[in-house]
């Protein structure tokens, strides 16, 4: 399906580097980086329960330690 994206200059050299060094289409490389990106999310796994807790927890990929926690709070909006 076509569709039009617009990114930010400093992104689309990015990609368009990226692209090039994998020895694929822009197009391509974007399908494939947002596949990869929404993975996670198509697990539709219910979320589990802390023993300690009894909080929810829901696993998205990767795990978030404080420092990363941190880190993004930290960022500027």
């Amino acid at each position: 399906m076509r569709t039009t994206v617009d990114l930010p200059p400093a992104l689309h050299h990015r990609v368009k580097d990226y692209a090039t060094q994998s020895g694929q289409s822009m197009s391509a490389t974007l399908a494939a980086l947002v596949a990869k990106a929404m993975s996670p999310l198509a697990d539709e796994t219910p979320p589990t329960r802390d023993p300690r807790s009894g909080f929810p927890v829901v696993s998205y990929g990767q795990p978030i330690t404080a420092v990363a926690a941190a880190r993004l709070m930290d960022e500027e909006p």
